[in-house]
């Protein structure tokens, strides 16, 4: 088998690196421009098993077991165990029993008056936490890093994997169920193709005559705070939406959702009045908190 995997972020490599360890297939892994600027480079990297949806919780669960089961891939991504807390509305449905039989221990419920223990301030009457013990966060881009570098330039990846510095001009589904996909001018055969783009995604599938609804962009912003003394863990706050972790040198990752959809990727968005209310935000729900500027 034959596959085209397009982009070259932290989906395309892992799932090349996947593909690769089972016998009969070749694959292709298209990288796109190394100037580009992409949601692995930027992403916070928080990772835990609990989430509300429970198709994504399943997958979080998966994902956090094969983690902290592999030295490797713990390196790979630069992984460091930090407690993490999930604030959640007190009439939500809250179920951690998948969580416990694949992490016993893991993840424990808690009460606003623990919550305020911990430093959280102006709960809603009813908040809830999710504090998980196994959680934290990792590198995304230096585990995209670690996957090119050191798993796909072993010599049984090279002989399966061609790790290709070209992108996608197009994509045309071609008699018999192949797939033709236009890389630096000149047309290659496949048996599958996989766009694993991100914000490019919409792009290359109208650029190839195919169906691109459904598929948007969103704008994700976040600003980094110097610290001075109390820093909070990492945090997701389901009721104001707010979230943040610990970085590096000290600093706060501090962020909320925005409304700024199908924007072009290879435009760079900053919202000030966003950042502005984040921080009013942080001071709200944390009285310690002392960020210095973004």
């Amino acid at each position: 088998m034959r596959a085209c995997v397009i982009g070259g972020g932290l989906a395309g490599s892992l799932l090349a690196w996947r593909l690769a360890q089972s016998s009969g297939w070749r694959i292709d892994l298209l990288l796109g421009p190394s100037c580009r600027a992409d949601a692995t480079a930027a992403s916070g990297g928080a990772v835990r098993a609990f989430e509300s949806n429970p198709v994504q919780r399943r997958l979080a669960v998966d994902s956090m077991v094969e983690l902290l089961s592999s030295p490797t891939l713990r390196q790979w991504a630069d992984f460091t165990r930090v407690d993490t807390v999930c604030l959640r509305p007190g009439d939500a449905e809250t179920d951690l029993s998948d969580v416990e039989v694949a992490l016993p221990g893991s993840a424990r419920l808690v009460a606003e008056a623990e919550l305020t223990a911990m430093g959280f301030a102006g709960l809603p009457a009813g908040t809830v936490g999710v504090v998980e013990r196994s959680a934290g966060y990792t590198s995304p881009a230096r585990l995209r890093d670690s996957v090119l570098t050191e798993a796909l330039s072993a010599a049984s990846m090279r002989e399966r994997v061609s790790v290709l510095p070209a992108s996608a001009s197009r994509i045309e589904l071609s008699g018999g169920g192949a797939v033709e996909c236009e890389v630096a001018g000149e047309r290659r055969a496949y048996d599958v193709a996989v766009v694993a783009a991100g914000a490019w995604t919409a792009n290359l599938l109208r650029a190839s005559g195919l169906a691109a609804g459904g598929y948007r962009t969103k704008s994700i912003q976040f600003g980094l705070y110097p610290l001075e003394g109390w820093c909070p863990p990492i945090f997701v706050d389901e009721v104001s939406g707010l979230y943040g972790r610990p970085a590096a040198g000290g600093e706060l990752l501090l962020g909320l959702p925005t409304q700024e959809w199908d924007v072009e990727p290879e435009r760079a968005t900053t919202t000030p009045t966003l950042h502005e209310t984040a921080v009013t935000a942080a001071h709200h729900r944390f009285p310690k908190l002392g960020p210095g500027p973004a």
